[in-house]
């Protein structure tokens, strides 16, 4: 009896390990006028049949460009850059029936921008449970980790250095 409610755990145990999907954006720092690539990472994607995500973002700070890197089968669509940086987020959505997806951990796409100047919360919204499903619409479980982009620090030009010896000031 002890070895079959042991055997028991470990199956939920395992189930729920493999069926856990995360998303993450990093926080990024770019410097003014520049074009960043922001990748969204996940983790145990395994078997996806379906995505629909929204990342928000602060037109003010970024112009939204583009998606490169996306899956290369299946159905993709995102919203077009011009009804993007109008509303500050960009709809991502991707589905297929066989193959699913499957990216234990790594990069599921990247999206492109200007970055102007200033920080920008990156952020994940209105996930809702079908937001990521298997390849038999069965909802997966999806936690985030929200990101941001912020302005790239340099350090100061002027770096005092001993002088070598012998040499007069």
């Amino acid at each position: 009896m002890k070895k079959l409610q042991t055997l028991a755990l470990l199956s939920l145990v395992t189930f729920t390990a493999f069926g856990q999907v995360k998303l993450r954006l990093p926080d990024t720092t770019a410097v003014p006028g520049s074009s960043i690539s922001i990748p969204i990472i996940v983790e145990g994607f395994r078997n996806v049949g379906s995505l629909s995500l929204t990342v928000a973002f602060d037109s003010r700070v970024l112009t939204f460009k583009g998606v490169v890197n996306q899956p290369q089968f299946g159905f993709f669509n995102s919203t077009k850059p011009e009804a993007a940086n109008k509303v500050g987020a960009i709809g991502l959505s991707w589905f297929n029936v066989t193959p699913s997806l499957n990216i234990p951990a790594g990069k599921l796409l990247d999206l492109l921008f200007s970055y102007k100047d200033g920080t920008s919360p990156l952020n994940f919204v209105k996930m809702v449970p079908s937001s990521v499903t298997d390849s038999l619409a069965k909802n997966l479980e999806a936690t985030v980790r929200n990101g941001s982009i912020s302005v790239q620090t340099t350090p100061s030009d002027t770096v005092s250095s001993p002088l070598p010896r012998g040499t007069k000031k």
